[in-house]
């Protein structure tokens, strides 16, 4: 019973890892997402004022 679970139980960890590294790089991707567009805010806010 254990050998043969014991490759799923491999695979499992392997999945999981994949995935929680998958879901790393998209969270990273969105906070450097989001800092972008909220530099570009900043800069309107600091355009604004000078334009008028």
């Amino acid at each position: 019973m254990l050998l043969t679970l014991k490759p799923d139980f491999v695979k499992l960890k392997f999945y999981l890892y994949f995935v929680s590294s998958f879901l790393l790089i998209v969270l990273l991707l969105v906070v450097l997402q989001a800092h972008d567009l909220n530099s570009i805010k900043i800069q309107e806010l600091i355009r604004g004022p000078l334009k008028q």
